[in-house]
């Protein structure tokens, strides 16, 4: 099954800001940086439709149709709230989401 637009995932083409579901602080949980601590945003919204159709062997249990619109400094701001302010403990930022290359751009990724 072919991967929805972001237009049909709920994404409008054009649009100032960014959807996001949560920021939070936690140690990562898999791969090479395991249990470092890092800023995730978790960005909202998808395209593949495992939750609808389970093509993908699991299913979704995240609520990706939800979120705050937000601009990159509000991002950016809730990023040192959650690692306390402290640039050394916030230096890794991990973005994810139901499918965070919907949203992502270089612009987010500089700023942050």
């Amino acid at each position: 099954m072919k991967p929805l637009t972001s237009e049909q995932a709920g994404l409008p083409e054009t649009r100032d800001g960014f959807l996001v579901n949560e920021i939070f602080w936690s140690p990562q949980g898999e791969g090479h940086n395991v249990g470092t601590m890092m800023v995730f945003v978790r960005l909202s919204k998808c395209n593949l439709r495992c939750a609808v159709h389970n093509e993908a062997g699991f299913d979704c249990d995240t609520d990706f149709e939800g979120g705050k619109w937000m601009s990159i400094q509000e991002i950016h701001d809730a990023a040192l709230d959650a690692c306390g302010h402290t640039a050394a403990d916030g230096r890794w930022i991990l973005f994810t989401g139901g499918e965070p290359g919907l949203q992502l751009t270089e612009l987010l990724v500089g700023s942050l």
